[in-house]
């Protein structure tokens, strides 16, 4: 007796003094990709139907080994810019403003400096390299960029990204990392990253 109709009903069992949604689960049971998973618990909340998922509401691992391309976004430049923009899908996107840190403007404005946000929004990072994904600590950019003293100390280093919504594993290292402090306004940085194995690309440069 929640209100919604047997047929459509995902959630049969609901206590009548619930208030649910029009599928007739309680909010906090929605399940908005239909995987099983619990929105408040899935990692992945954009999984396609159909595919098999982890307790996390993932899919398989995806892991992009294919030609490494290089990204540059030069000091000063329009950041809102595609062209100093590096899309790796349409839900991540990396720029960075002319100071501060890496930002995924497919999901946020601008660098969160709060000191426990997960920055670039849904991602996680690891030194390393990917054929060792199971044994490696991943964290957000910022705390993996300052883990051996300021954000220029990670440049030149293996890394691994966990593109988490869409639970994409890519290579990347960082070639170069202007200050970008208060006031010191620059923002450049590069790097060189892994793509997709399996995307159209005659002339194999990735």
């Amino acid at each position: 007796s929640d209100g919604v109709a047997n047929d459509y009903d995902q959630c049969p069992d609901t206590p009548s003094y619930i208030t649910v949604s029009v599928n007739g689960c309680e909010i906090e049971n929605l399940d908005s990709d239909n995987d099983g998973v619990y929105n408040e618990s899935d990692l992945c909340p954009q999984t396609t139907s159909g595919e098999e998922v982890d307790e996390d509401g993932c899919s398989s691992p995806i892991l992009w080994t294919g030609p490494k391309v290089i990204f540059v976004k030069k000091d000063m430049v329009d950041w809102t810019k595609p062209e100093n923009q590096d899309k790796l899908t349409d839900n991540y996107i990396f720029t960075r403003q002319n100071n501060r840190g890496l930002f995924n403007i497919a999901q946020e404005t601008q660098y969160n400096s709060s000191s426990h946000a997960e920055v670039p929004l849904n991602t996680r990072w690891a030194y390393g390299d990917i054929e060792y994904i199971d044994q490696l600590n991943f964290m957000t950019w910022r705390d993996l960029m300052r883990s051996n003293g300021e954000m220029q100390d990670g440049v030149g280093k293996n890394m691994v990204v966990h593109l988490v919504q869409e639970n994409i594993y890519l290579e990347i290292k960082f070639l170069s990392w202007r200050s970008g402090r208060e006031g010191d306004m620059d923002g450049g940085f590069s790097y060189i990253r892994s793509t997709p194995n399996d995307i159209l690309d005659d002339d194999y440069d990735g």
